[in-house]
């Protein structure tokens, strides 16, 4: 029915050219983000841009100041070409300077938790099922399942799909900062989007699920604020489901769904006190919303017996010990079962309840006044007191504009909607303590938080005209484009993988002779998903990454076993080239390494078999290469 009421609404009243428009900006806005990304020249200029600075905060502030005032001039949109470009060249100086830490290997690879994604998702792409053994992947299978998309789109080559999902984060960054900036003002929009930049900003060409917790979030936050503007039901149901859907793409602040739901029943109640009808309706979509994404998509891509969310164990126990930290579960327990974890943090729990709230106490304090928390991203000591000032800025900004919604939330539905938001994060926070992952947690959430302090700022901007807005905006009944864009994003998400892991037959090899001391793989290699340590030549741009520009900008060299393996490795030979790769005998995952002639990654799709030395290191295995053939594809 919403399909069919919108085409109708198209029909009758035409297709906005400005959405044309604005499409056709966006393409060329990518073409220049492409540009940039690839662009080894511009590699000096963006290790200057690639981190939060007060001088960068600024100047990207008034970057977006000038291009909300242009956009209000010329309907261009301007703010999405400098999400884009300051973007790219955080991507840029990534594959320039051979970064590394506990998510990316050389500023490529994904790494640890990122690895284990990456591996899940081509495992659906290879008819394989998600298994336990990726066990954030299996506990939280939307986001592989996103990033086969990518993958399936790209051919398998990682630069590519990393490159698009930042695209596709900083287009949400863009949108929801664009409709704060022409209904509350084009600084507080300004802000909000440096504000959104530089939370995101570390995420950027990583292989974890705050990017798409990130996009969805954002979507989701237009939607249910365009709800609260113009009073638009429909519009806060789509809303609803896609917030469900980023909240479980990047497990966060889920009190924020029954504070929505109380939200909307007295939003929605018409002349009555509060209407029942539409609280029921709203917990009937986002419960469904919930099992579907929660319940029956893990049965379908996921192997049996994986618990959903099942790291949720671990942070609750640290949480009843007093907040001692996910970490603690594992080395007290001696386990990584959920389960065992569960039942030791209820033993506890019984036994010691008060432990609970001293660890919640902490998260509060960790969240809101220390660096850990809500402006973690503010926080750089290399800043000194200038930083610290503008850290506690950001602060007083916030509790300004807290005492702003709450002065006005009675007549001001937006306001409302803001304040039944915050009070959701705030009671997720027990239960999402920053000492286990700083404010990474709240990445499908962090627009709600961040909205408040932007709103503090004055309304007007005296040189700016008004934005254009779509002569059906405000109609109730208007199924949106944006709403119809945004379902079906959740829909593809959802049963695209799907199809994906059915329609893709698992390949069958048999296992390459192998002495007793190697061990058989056969695997794909793909262009654009492999790394090449040089000791010097043509390198600083991956995949090629000078040896040198590794070690010094490797953040885990001195503490991971791995790391050093690799270094040792690399000593040996002129050229180590290496890739993540998925055994196709057995379904296990891997670090191959080689030199360029034994890893030749010419053409997408090759297979690879061979036999080679197994090292293992305290979390990861590799394949060191003795021998192997390669077969066209």
């Amino acid at each position: 029915m919403c399909y069919a009421r919108f085409g109708v609404n198209m029909w009758q009243n035409g297709f906005d050219k400005k959405v044309i428009k604005r499409a056709l900006w966006g393409l060329c806005f990518f073409a220049v983000y492409s540009f940039v990304i690839w662009s080894k020249p511009l590699v000096p200029l963006a290790g200057r841009v690639a981190s939060y600075s007060v001088g960068l905060f600024l100047l990207l502030f008034f970057l977006y100041v000038l291009s909300f005032v242009a956009e209000s001039r010329t309907e261009i949109p301007l703010g999405l070409l400098v999400t884009l470009v300051i973007g790219g060249l955080t991507l840029l100086d990534k594959w320039g300077s051979g970064f590394s830490d506990n998510s990316l290997i050389g500023g490529l690879l994904p790494y640890k938790d990122g690895g284990n994604y990456y591996i899940s998702a081509e495992m659906l792409l290879n008819g394989i099922r998600i298994s336990r053994g990726g066990s954030s992947a299996a506990w939280r299978p939307l986001f592989p399942g996103f990033f086969a998309i990518f993958l399936l789109l790209t051919r398998h080559h990682l630069q590519w799909a990393l490159a698009l999902i930042y695209g596709w984060a900083g287009i949400g960054l863009y949108l929801a900062s664009r409709r704060v900036a022409r209904d509350y003002g084009i600084l507080a929009g300004s802000l909000l989007a440096t504000f959104l930049f530089f939370y995101l900003q570390p995420s950027i060409g990583s292989t974890m699920s705050e990017s798409a917790g990130f996009l969805f979030g954002c979507l989701s936050f237009v939607l249910l604020w365009r709800a609260a503007q113009y009073q638009n039901a429909r519009e806060f149901l789509a809303g609803l489901v896609v917030l469900t859907l980023a909240l479980s793409i990047r497990a966060g602040a889920f009190f924020i769904l029954p504070m929505l739901v109380l939200w909307a029943g007295w939003t929605f109640r018409g002349t009555g006190k509060f209407s029942m009808r539409w609280a029921g309706i709203a917990v009937l979509v986002s419960a469904a919303a919930f099992v579907t994404m929660n319940v029956i998509y893990p049965r379908l891509v996921v192997e049996r017996g994986v618990i959903a969310f099942g790291n949720f164990a671990y942070t609750l126990f640290g949480q009843v010990r007093g907040g001692t930290g996910w970490n603690s579960a594992i080395k007290i327990v001696g386990t990584t079962d959920p389960e065992p974890i569960m039942q030791e943090t209820l033993r506890f729990f019984r036994q010691h309840p008060l432990s609970f709230f001293i660890g919640a106490a902490k998260s509060y304090r960790d969240f809101f006044f220390t660096e850990i928390g809500l402006f973690q991203f503010m926080s750089d000591p290399k800043e000194g007191l200038i930083g610290k000032l503008f850290w506690i800025a950001a602060l007083l900004l916030f509790g300004a504009g807290i005492i702003r919604a709450w002065r006005f939330w009675k007549v001001n539905p937006v306001f409302s909607f803001l304040l039944a938001c915050l009070i959701g994060v705030f009671f997720s926070v027990p239960f999402l303590p920053p000492i286990d992952g700083g404010s990474r947690f709240y990445a499908s959430s962090m627009v709600f938080s961040l909205a408040l302090p932007a709103l503090a700022l004055p309304f007007e901007l005296p040189i700016a005209l008004p934005f254009q807005s779509h002569p059906l905006a405000n109609r109730d009944k208007h199924i949106s484009y944006f709403a119809i864009f945004s379902f079906s994003a959740v829909v593809v998400l959802v049963i695209f993988p799907i199809l994906i892991l059915h329609f893709s037959s698992p390949s069958l090899f048999s296992a390459p002779t192998c002495s007793e001391n190697l061990r058989p793989f056969v695997v794909k290699l793909y262009p654009g998903s492999y790394l090449d340590l040089v000791k010097a030549g043509d390198c600083g741009f991956a995949p090629d990454i000078c040896m040198p520009d590794f070690i010094k900008n490797c953040t885990e060299l001195k503490t991971d076993d791995f790391y050093q393996e690799i270094v040792s490795i690399a000593d040996q030979k002129n050229a180590l080239r290496m890739t993540l790769a998925l055994n196709l005998l057995n379904g296990n995952a891997f670090y191959l390494i080689g030199t360029p002639e034994q890893l030749d990654i010419s053409a997408p799709g090759q297979i690879l078999a061979g036999c080679a030395v197994y090292i293992r290191t305290r979390t990861q295995y590799i394949y060191l290469i003795q021998s192997s053939k390669l077969y066209r594809k």
